[in-house]
């Protein structure tokens, strides 16, 4: 045991270093306590904390928090099934390259972008379709996966700024002040960060249980707590 976490923190400490993803290479059950265990206390410890501090320094953001769930029930179904497995299809599937996950990760960020306004949603599905032609063709495949690859670390932070903004749809903006809107998601940038390293250490169902089983301890101190 104490040799999984040793290379686990020794994994951590050079994941952008490193030109090519390191898969984690042990059985089901070693990947199920480190996603379940370290990952999710961590997270659970700096999302959870950073949203308390949150609305203690600023009450604005738990008085404009507009999150439509109200019953365990709900919470359940939307939040600990169906989100999870939406948004890690959104933004962590296309964390490893391929022409099938770029285009089904892009065609659902390009309908969130719905969210800002109409224009920027039509703008992004412009661009996904652009995109999914271009990659039709090999040569255009291979030289956007070779920028891909060459620029993964700066592809994963723009994907964990953008899982955190489209959270801001949770909120009715015209209560918080404009420079708000970043610290107000600071919870979900911290889990972008995490969820990322998952998907690509770990594999694409592990970042949605880790997901899945974040929001439900979320919920449960929400409900019951």
């Amino acid at each position: 045991m104490n040799e999984i976490f040793r290379q686990e923190y020794n994994y951590l400490k050079q994941i952008f270093h490193h030109n090519r993803i390191q898969k984690f290479k042990g059985n089901n059950w070693e990947k199920a306590f480190l996603v379940l265990g370290p990952y999710l206390v961590i997270d659970l410890f700096f999302g959870i904390s950073s949203w308390y501090g949150l609305i203690w320094l600023f009450p604005v953001i738990e008085e404009a928090d507009q999150y439509p769930i109200e019953t365990i029930t709900e919470a359940i179904i939307i939040g600990v099934i169906m989100a999870p497995f939406l948004e890690e299809t959104m933004f962590r599937l296309f964390l490893k390259f391929s022409r099938a996950r770029f285009n089904i990760s892009f065609f659902l960020i390009a309908l969130s972008s719905f969210v800002f306004s109409k224009v920027a949603g039509c703008v992004m599905l412009g661009l996904w379709l652009v995109f999914a032609i271009s990659l039709l063709y090999r040569r255009n495949y291979i030289s956007i996966q070779y920028f891909w690859l060459r620029n993964r670390v700066v592809v994963f932070w723009l994907i964990v700024l953008f899982f955190g903004l489209i959270h801001l749809d949770n909120y009715d903006l015209e209560m918080i002040p404009w420079y708000l809107y970043f610290p107000t998601v600071i919870p979900q940038l911290i889990g972008g960060v995490f969820l990322g390293i998952v998907r690509i250490r770990f594999g694409f169902i592990w970042a949605v249980l880790l997901h899945a089983s974040y929001n439900l301890v979320a919920f449960i101190d929400l409900f019951y707590l």
